[in-house]
């Protein structure tokens, strides 16, 4: 079993958040740290939709399908919006930023109200999800730490 600190330093290091005493960007800046709190919530739903999914509860999954589309709704504005307006972002990640945010605005246009009881393709559709979501970590990270 892996102690709470471990576990933070391990999460905080999969979406790149700089930890203990960093005086980088990212304490210094606001939008970034909007940005690393809005990751936490998508992934935190995320991770509990995936749950409640594997074990077919079918009332939690409608809740939390709404909940993690407002969550993901949410960061992907946010982050489009302020992340492009604050940083100089190359021409080509702008372009990347926004074929991205057309990719996962997709899947949260197809569940803004609910699943439908389709398990399978929620599962689908949440694995693709999760490559954008890394692909958009990716985006970002190039955006404010390049």
């Amino acid at each position: 079993m892996q102690s709470q600190s471990e576990l933070s330093s391990r999460t905080a290091t999969v979406i790149n958040i700089p930890l203990h005493g960093s005086h980088g960007v990212f304490q210094q800046n606001p939008t970034v740290k909007e940005i690393g709190r809005s990751r936490c919530q998508v992934l935190r739903y995320l991770l509990k939709l995936k749950r409640a999914v594997d074990a077919q509860h079918n009332d939690l999954i409608e809740t939390l399908t709404q909940r993690f589309v407002e969550a993901v709704t949410d960061y992907i504005s946010y982050g489009h919006f302020r992340l492009l307006t604050t940083f100089d972002a190359a021409g080509h990640l702008s372009a990347a930023m926004d074929q991205n945010t057309r990719a996962i605005l997709n899947f949260t246009d197809s569940y803004q109200t609910g699943y439908g009881n389709n398990l399978q393709r929620l599962t689908h559709d949440l694995e693709t999800l999760a490559w954008q979501i890394e692909a958009r970590f990716d985006i970002e990270d190039e955006i404010v730490y390049h």
